[in-house]
């Protein structure tokens, strides 16, 4: 059913109760690039969302497995719902994201989602190297690889 919020003279029913309720949702959620998808394989890819008031609170998860592979491009992430135009193109819902090396360390970063898109984005603010802003891909913000771990979680008004 697609996120319409609750209006005045809307019927309650069960479905339009759980849609509004805060409660964790699991979506099949997609993971691509804007050159070459990548492929989850044995790894673990977890979409979950919840309705809360008029925003909707997204969180994904990822797992890289041994035969994960990493693609090419900058790395994208379904929504449940496109997100809600906002009053400029270059304004973007914002968001947090973490990357986990395991032979090294955690990297923060953030995730954006733009006007009206379908999609987040994961950024770091540099690179693993001192680099200016630029988005998540096979090898940033580090070189990706078994038992890495990618989290995302965003709030967003959904269209």
């Amino acid at each position: 059913m697609p996120y319409t919020g609750l209006q005045p003279g809307s019927r309650i029913t069960a479905a339009r109760l759980a849609q509004i309720s805060g409660i964790w949702t699991p979506y099949a959620v997609a993971w691509t690039a804007t050159t070459t998808n990548p492929a989850i394989g044995n790894g673990i890819l977890e979409g979950k969302y919840a309705l809360v008031g008029g925003l909707c609170v997204v969180r994904v998860n990822v797992a890289m497995g041994s035969s994960t592979t990493y693609g090419s491009g900058q790395y994208q992430f379904s929504l449940p719902f496109p997100a809600a135009a906002l009053g400029h193109p270059d304004f973007h819902w914002v968001g947090t994201s973490t990357a986990l090396d395991r032979a090294a360390a955690w990297y923060p970063g953030q995730c954006r989602v733009a006007s009206g898109a379908s999609v987040v984005m994961p950024i770091s603010s540099t690179t693993a190297t001192g680099g200016t802003t630029t988005e998540w891909n096979s090898g940033r913000p580090f070189t990706w690889g078994n038992t890495d771990i990618l989290n995302l979680e965003v709030a967003y008004e959904p269209a």
